[in-house]
């Protein structure tokens, strides 16, 4: 009696059991399912798919490095230790002058004679610039003795031109009654090649007009004057020419 109930009592679990597992199942596989479907649906359409638009293309070109500068193919001058210094005396359009002694003033040699053009008269506002008549400016260029310019040849004056020909071949000519000798414009610059032309080229003078009173006035043989613009070499003044040694003296 007693094992009859209890095979009765294991049967009935038993079936209660057989038929409670296939609705668990059921139940447990559509979790599974809504679950599933769930994520699916929660993912938005742009995470889902992966569009082309969203992979790189190319490097973009400011990541990429640049090409190095060229090296200079010849260094840059350096500037020199000190400038050059200005010419003291402006050059002749011929045979370029260039200074080669300072400037230098002295005393006539003993038994100096004026030349003959040496005694005309000066204007009132002549100046002296301190020094005593006769006084030598030194020829920059000075060779050392009478006639060194003519090769050693002395200098004949020539009645027919003005001047002797001392400044250049030009016709002979006499001033206008009461004009001053200093005061002469008809001739403004010396000849090329000639013994003034050379007289010019030594000391650096830059022919002028005869008249303003800041300039430098040369008298020349046979009455003869031709006037220049200062220099360090020759200031303002009146001065007469020896045509042996071609220096200039204080008037």
């Amino acid at each position: 009696m007693a094992r009859a109930r209890l095979v009765s009592a294991f049967l009935t679990i038993w079936f209660a059991a057989s038929a409670a597992a296939p609705a668990g199942a059921v139940d447990a596989q559509q979790n599974v399912i809504l679950a599933q479907q769930g994520t699916i649906n929660a993912t938005p359409a742009a995470q889902r798919t992966r569009g082309p638009q969203n992979r790189p293309t190319s490097r973009p070109p400011n990541n990429r490095p640049t090409a190095r500068p060229p090296r200079p193919t010849q260094a840059p001058p350096r500037p020199t230790a000190r400038p050059p210094a200005p010419r003291p005396t402006p050059r002749p359009t011929a045979n370029p002058w260039r200074p080669n002694r300072p400037p230098n003033v002295r005393p006539p040699t003993s038994g100096w004679n004026r030349p003959a053009w040496a005694n005309h008269p000066r204007p009132g506002w002549a100046r002296n610039n301190g020094w005593r008549p006769n006084y030598v400016l030194v020829n920059p260029r000075f060779g050392g003795a009478r006639w060194w310019w003519n090769r050693g040849n002395p200098w004949v004056v020539n009645t027919g031109y003005w001047g002797g020909g001392f400044w250049g071949p030009f016709a002979f000519f006499t001033l206008a009654a009461g004009a001053a000798l200093w005061n002469q414009t008809r001739f403004v610059e010396p000849g090329w090649g000639s013994p003034g032309w050379w007289l010019f080229q030594n000391y650096g003078l830059t022919p002028a007009r005869c008249g303003p009173q800041n300039l430098v006035y040369i008298y020349g043989p046979n009455d003869s004057v031709m006037c220049a613009y200062p220099n360090m070499y020759v200031p303002p003044g009146f001065y007469y020419v020896d045509p042996g040694t071609l220096q200039l003296y204080v008037m």
